[in-house]
């Protein structure tokens, strides 16, 4: 892993980037997989502790790839994500959710949670058809939440920050649509997620973390957000926390 701390100091980030990455970026930890007798989603869930679990997802990532850039600039920043809290280059669009450019939490537009808030197929989904198949048919649920394409445009940045106090791997999938050399995923104490174009990992959003773009290239991820898994997504978490076990 090159120093990517030598490589950011010389950049016109703000401090609190630099500062973060200085401290964590050179964390290398080898990912431990604690050995249960009885291993069950619920399980790796909330009681394995690990900060992040790669899963065995196979998706049509080439054709999927080509789909949502010859999309993107149809969209281009039209739906910055968290502005007020001062990210730079980072936005979003739903393929499932309120609205194509509604893409924060169920709070955000008056909705007390996931639940009892009306998300729908967007008008995006439309435009992205082996995207919106490809999930469908690939994530074995009975709901999904809010399914988002999230951008960070070259030289952009994302704060450190958390998304819950709790320590738990969420309903939730990150995808590398693309991830260009030079775009990276830290977290606090733990190190660099090993993000490559089609790879796709849970991660526990209570440990802060921060994404950088030092790249001359879009990074692009898909977020997909669900609940109600079924057996069939039990069993694949399941033997997916085995896998990476080996």
């Amino acid at each position: 892993m090159e120093n990517i701390y030598s490589i950011i100091s010389n950049l016109p980030f703000p401090d609190e980037i630099t500062k973060f990455w200085k401290k964590h970026s050179l964390c290398i930890q080898k990912q431990k997989f604690p050995k249960q007798n009885i291993i069950t989603r619920d399980w790796i869930s909330t009681n394995s502790l690990i900060p992040y679990l790669e899963i065995d997802l196979r998706l049509p990532i080439n054709k999927i790839r080509t789909e949502i850039l010859n999309v993107l600039d149809f969209y281009e920043n039209s739906s910055t994500h968290r502005g007020e809290e001062m990210h730079n280059g980072w936005w979003s669009l739903c393929l499932h959710g309120l609205s194509t450019n509604k893409t924060r939490s169920p709070r955000h537009y008056g909705y007390k949670s996931d639940s009892e808030t009306p998300y729908k197929w967007t008008e995006l989904s439309d435009l992205c058809p082996i995207t919106t198949n490809a999930i469908k048919n690939s994530f074995k649920v009975e709901f999904f939440h809010r399914i988002r394409l999230m951008v960070l445009e070259p030289g952009g940045y994302i704060l450190p920050h958390t998304d819950t106090q709790k320590s738990f791997l969420p309903k939730s999938v990150n995808i590398a649509i693309t991830n260009p050399k030079g775009a990276y995923f830290l977290l606090k104490d733990k190190g660099i997620i090993p993000f490559e174009e089609g790879k796709a990992f849970k991660f526990d959003i209570s440990i802060e973390h921060s994404v950088i773009n030092i790249s001359e290239e879009r990074r692009v991820h898909l977020m997909v957000h669900y609940d109600n898994p079924k057996p069939e997504w039990d069993s694949f978490i399941v033997n997916s926390y085995k896998k990476n076990m080996k």
